[in-house]
């Protein structure tokens, strides 16, 4: 019997730090949530973007926090990007999310939460699934016809490309609608409905897009006419001219009493002041609808600025 206790200790000695080893996120997950309850606001990131319980236990342990203070936020997240940053996540440290108060936006605090759950996600990878995941998003990037995602990444590339198959993996959950079943396989395991993270995404993003369409509309209308402005400007230049040019031929036949030849000129010349006229009405026409056109894209031009606001978590440049 004590020979069995021994043998039995002996066993204990090896297999219990093994499994202790093997289970430690496990573990270390259980004693981070062991007294931990979310707050709403939350709870509410988790259930919008319908994450599964694995992924609200990756996102819970973050403990996350949603920061409504630009000043708070900034000294959370602390970054030297130069575009916008709206969530960070730190290894320790945790996920923190700036509070978006634009109605506009709806739907952009929640892309974030996902997004930064994600990057938490990453880090839990096995070295061998990494090297999968990393091969499959690699592969879906390539297939990206969207130029603000494009851009996004090349941006991350150009500061530090070992940071790239980390944000593709937030990204294209977030932010692509159409993954390779492998992809939708294993995002399955975060996301309920991935379909309604993108959408959310797609929803928000789309107030920036159809202002930039609107703006850019605006933008050739305003161009086509100043074109004809401009030409119909010379126009009125040269019939001004051709006018006063018959005009003082007619003078001169008055005062030399030549009123055959003066009558005879009368008819093309009321011709002239008459299309004069026309074309100074149709002049005044244009330069009002080109001032309507310059004030309602100014009025967008607003609306984007008084967007990118409400998400420009950067320092204000003082210079």
């Amino acid at each position: 019997m004590r020979k069995f206790l021994s043998n039995f200790l002996i066993v204990l000695l090896f297999v219990v730090p093994g499994l202790i080893f093997w289970q430690r996120q496990n573990l270390y997950d259980w004693w981070t949530l062991r007294s931990y309850t979310p707050p709403a606001e939350v709870v509410s990131l988790a259930d919008k973007t319908t994450m599964t319980d694995n992924a609200r236990k990756i996102f819970y342990v973050a403990k996350p926090q949603v920061q409504s203070q630009k000043d708070n936020f900034r000294q959370a997240c602390q970054s030297a990007e130069k575009t916008i940053v709206l969530g960070c996540y730190k290894t320790i440290g945790g996920i923190y999310v700036y509070a978006v108060d634009d109605q506009r936006l709806n739907g952009i605090q929640e892309v974030t939460a996902a997004h930064e759950m994600l990057h938490a996600a990453y880090d839990r990878l096995s070295k061998k699934e990494r090297v999968r995941i990393d091969d499959l998003t690699a592969k879906a990037f390539s297939t990206v016809t969207d130029e603000r995602i494009r851009k996004n990444i090349d941006s991350y590339r150009e500061r530090d490309a070992t940071v790239v198959p980390n944000e593709l993996h937030s990204i294209l959950g977030t932010e692509v609608a159409v993954l390779s079943p492998e992809l939708e396989t294993y995002y399955a395991q975060y996301f309920a409905s991935r379909a309604s993270v993108v959408k959310l995404s797609q929803q928000y993003e789309a107030e920036f897009s159809k202002r930039e369409a609107k703006v850019e509309q605006y933008d050739n209308q305003i161009k086509a006419l100043k074109v004809e402005i401009d030409n119909l400007k010379n126009t009125l230049d040269s019939q001004d001219a051709k006018i006063s040019a018959q005009k003082a031929t007619m003078d001169s036949y008055l005062s030399n009493k030549s009123f055959a030849e003066y009558n005879a000129l009368v008819p093309s010349f009321n011709v002239l002041v008459k299309s004069f006229n026309a074309n100074v009405s149709s002049l005044k026409a244009k330069i009002e609808q080109y001032n309507s056109i310059v004030q309602a894209r100014n009025a967008i031009v607003t609306e984007e600025q008084e967007l990118l606001q409400a998400i420009d978590t950067r320092i204000p440049n003082t210079k």
